[in-house]
């Protein structure tokens, strides 16, 4: 069963407004592209979940239950993503590292690094040599 997210809002608002017209202004899509979307959510479920014998929205009876998990789910799924965004941001960030030129630490930083990268894979490790004198004996 493939059901995706876009077709549960459109027929979320199709329940709302009794309206095709009326939920695609509000989705600000055409209105064949609501009744696509919806005819094929009722397809994968197997059920009709609006009645298209007369010139007004009828809901059928199986719409409450599935309009209360819909909106339950898509809240969820908003909740998740928005907890999964926020624990990215936390780990996002760059770590600057500054060595002396010359100096070999490649056997034993190698590791640490490769651990830290598969830790924070949000945080971008930057290994900076400076070519630069920092005091000279003048």
């Amino acid at each position: 069963m493939v059901i995706d997210t876009l077709s549960i809002q459109y027929f979320l608002e199709v329940a709302k407004y009794l309206n095709f017209t009326k939920a695609a202004n509000a989705l600000y899509v055409s209105q064949p592209a609501i009744s696509r979307k919806v005819a094929a959510l009722e397809k994968e479920l197997g059920c009709f979940l609006i009645d298209r014998t007369s010139k007004t929205v009828v809901l059928t009876p199986a719409v409450k239950a599935f309009q209360d998990f819909f909106t339950k789910m898509l809240s969820d799924l908003d909740d998740m993503v928005y907890k999964v965004r926020e624990m990215n941001y936390e780990k996002a960030g760059k770590v600057n590292i500054g060595v002396f030129q010359g100096w070999d630490f490649s056997s034993e930083f190698r590791p640490m690094m490769q651990k830290f990268r598969s830790e924070y894979e949000n945080i971008a490790l930057n290994i900076d040599t400076n070519t630069k004198k920092i005091c000279s004996a003048d």
